[in-house]
């Protein structure tokens, strides 16, 4: 997944959080992957890797707005960082 396809998945995951519908955690996880593998982009982050089961459970209860604030943060990362570097693969 390149970084453009990366930021639609968010954009449309945002989107789900706008009308209501709250993404499953594991389906974020999903999308912010690549994000959390590339520590030029981001810096030095937990990979999903890193979230036992018992967390994601815990993050699953997460409220809407924590998630949303995420999402809208790695979505501005990623708009910062396509002016700085070139197209990456995951």
């Amino acid at each position: 997944m390149d970084r453009t396809q990366l930021k639609l998945k968010l954009n449309q995951l945002v989107d789900e959080l706008d009308d209501d519908h709250c993404p499953q955690f594991a389906e974020v996880i999903n999308a912010l992957t690549p994000c959390y593998r590339d520590k030029d982009l981001f810096g030095v982050l937990i990979t999903a890797n890193d979230l036992s089961h018992e967390k994601s459970l815990l993050a699953l209860n997460a409220k809407e707005e924590q998630v949303h604030d995420l999402l809208m943060f790695m979505v501005d990362a990623l708009v910062i960082a396509e002016n700085k570097r070139g197209p990456w693969v995951n």
